[in-house]
């Protein structure tokens, strides 16, 4: 009876999780779809079998960062790859509500390319996602003093790109320090999907066109020198419409049928990361 327990209580959690994530999906997926609408807009369409592919992709996706949060938890450190680098080292920055974790199989992807990593865990944005601030400040000027030469590139995801314009407006010396910024699904100009909150600091912040995004500057005034590449979805749930994640000035990469979770695990979006920093 024991062994049995232990065998059906995680499956029973696993299981519970699956189903909290398809109904988040869902439940986004149904505000995604009145927003358009209430734009006069259709919706990006899936269709009846890119829906199932899109769910469980979705799921997939959900499980691997769960995995990760396990596995990488503590692992934000720097980490180089097998044999001598061949490029510079990458600072990956995660979301909103989210850890150093979540960026992990973007690191492996990048190091089996023979570049070194580093994470950066940004604590819990309480009171405000400005506390994302001073620690993502901290690991940039940490990684400008051990390459004061060469300097570092920048993958973020979500809010973590926002927060690395933020960095750059209060220390414009670290401009010059990095070389190519990737930018996933960052609402640069907010997000439709923070309309159904209506208060609090992240509604304000991220609502769509909100006085301080308008405020903060883009990266082609924050970095003038800087590569930047933004990457976003046709379908992310969380960050929509696609206009909000991308920046004049940057290379700008649409994909579709990837969620706001697929733009840290999909293949597709992996390409397009070594791309962008090649």
């Amino acid at each position: 009876m024991t062994v049995l327990l232990l065998f059906l209580v995680p499956l029973a959690l696993l299981l519970a999780f699956g189903a909290g994530v398809l109904f988040w999906a869902t439940v986004s997926q149904l505000r995604s779809s009145s927003y358009f609408r209430d734009r006069a807009d259709r919706p990006p369409a899936l269709g009846l079998s890119g829906s199932v592919l899109f769910y469980r992709a979705t799921l997939l996706g959900a499980y691997k960062l769960l995995w990760w949060s396990l596995w990488a938890a503590f692992r934000a450190g720097p980490r180089r790859p097998e044999g001598a680098p061949t490029g510079r080292t990458v600072l990956c920055v995660h979301g909103l509500f989210m850890n150093s974790s979540s960026m992990w199989g973007i690191r492996q992807r990048v190091e089996s390319r023979g570049r070194a990593t580093r994470g950066v865990f940004m604590g819990v944005p309480l009171p405000t996602p400005m506390s994302y601030v001073r620690p993502l400040a901290r690991a940039m000027k940490e990684l400008a003093e051990e390459f004061p030469d060469e300097g570092f590139d920048i993958v973020a995801h979500s809010i973590g790109g926002v927060m690395v314009r933020e960095v750059l407006r209060r220390y414009p010396e670290l401009a010059g320090k990095v070389h190519r910024i990737v930018t996933l699904g960052s609402p640069h100009h907010g997000t439709a999907s923070v309309r159904w909150i209506k208060f609090g600091p992240i509604y304000s912040m991220l609502s769509l066109r909100s006085a301080y995004l308008r405020e903060l500057g883009d990266l082609r005034s924050l970095a003038p020198q800087t590569r930047v590449a933004t990457v976003g979805s046709l379908h992310d749930l969380v960050v929509y419409p696609i206009e909000t994640c991308h920046l004049d000035g940057a290379d700008q990469v649409t994909l579709e049928t990837i969620s706001h979770l697929g733009l840290l695990t999909q293949e597709q979006v992996l390409h397009e990361i070594e791309r962008a920093l090649a």
